[in-house]
């Protein structure tokens, strides 16, 4: 299974002008405030599955780039970069907690190197293309907020994680929707973990209506949390900051980080963004 079939811009001279990474670099983008965000395990969908070793993950990296005189080298810095390391892949020992290893039963289907794929392809994809964005808004003076959505849904397996579409139940708080595959949140033979997940969707969907009404996703009328940081690339060791939303304990526990998750990988992706993989 492989969700990671080049997808790239047409440069048409009229609809897309050019490049997206040369219109951030250059500031030629429409400058209206911007909530953006992603999933902590996107990869977990759009990751290769079935990588058992390192040749095969080379040749998934592979599929994603144009061919060129760098894939060697591009190869080589991305097998650095994103090594075969369970507890720093994705998704994390906290939100499933079994090794990958050959008496997992999982192993046939995800690979024993699921977690390298699913943490490259998801920052390829989303989390690079997020934080470029980001940047970009805070290097133009414009605001911007950052979040990363980091609940599992009630009906989704722990080896997936906060998977790509996670987040859509709980922005829309529709708590009693079977919305995607099944219901997302718990039921009444779970109230706690269900309270906190619909506490989470409540201060979600208000933050996002209070960013549409007022440009500030703090005009949500919740007092006692956390509140969500203007993105300020500028900030202590030059990275700005983001919402990490989370349903732990009573769903109100949302907290903001600095935005340095896998820094490396994700600067040397966002800095070859053009030249391999074409945007």
């Amino acid at each position: 299974m492989a969700g990671n079939t080049p997808f790239v811009p047409v440069i048409d001279g009229d609809f897309i002008a050019t490049h997206p990474t040369d219109q951030l670099n250059a500031g030629t983008f429409v400058k209206v405030p911007l909530l953006i965000g992603t999933n902590s395990d996107e990869g977990s969908i759009f990751g290769t599955y079935g990588i058992q070793n390192d040749a095969e993950f080379t040749a998934a990296v592979n599929s994603t780039t144009f061919p060129s005189t760098l894939s060697s080298y591009i190869n080589n810095a991305i097998a650095y970069l994103y090594p075969d390391v369970q507890a720093i892949g994705v998704p994390s020992l906290e939100t499933y907690p079994d090794l990958l290893s050959p008496n997992n039963p999982l192993v046939a289907t995800l690979g024993r190197q699921a977690r390298r794929s699913f943490a490259f392809f998801g920052d390829l994809i989303f989390h690079a293309p997020r934080r470029a964005a980001n940047t970009a808004w805070s290097n133009s003076g414009v605001p911007s907020y950052s979040y990363c959505f980091d609940v599992t849904p009630a009906n989704v397996p722990t080896y997936l994680g906060a998977r790509h579409f996670a987040e859509v139940a709980f922005v829309f708080d529709t708590t009693d929707l079977n919305f995607y595959d099944g219901a997302p949140f718990p039921n009444a033979t779970e109230p706690e973990k269900r309270n906190a997940y619909v506490n989470v969707a409540s201060f979600m969907s208000r933050s996002w209506v209070g960013f549409i009404a007022r440009g500030n996703p703090n005009a949500n009328g919740f007092a006692n949390v956390s509140a969500w940081e203007v993105y300020n690339a500028t900030m202590g060791g030059g990275v700005g900051r983001n919402m990490v939303l989370t349903a732990v304990g009573e769903g109100l526990s949302s907290y903001v980080e600095d935005d340095t998750f896998r820094e490396e990988g994700i600067s040397f992706l966002t800095q070859h963004a053009k030249s391999v993989w074409g945007r």
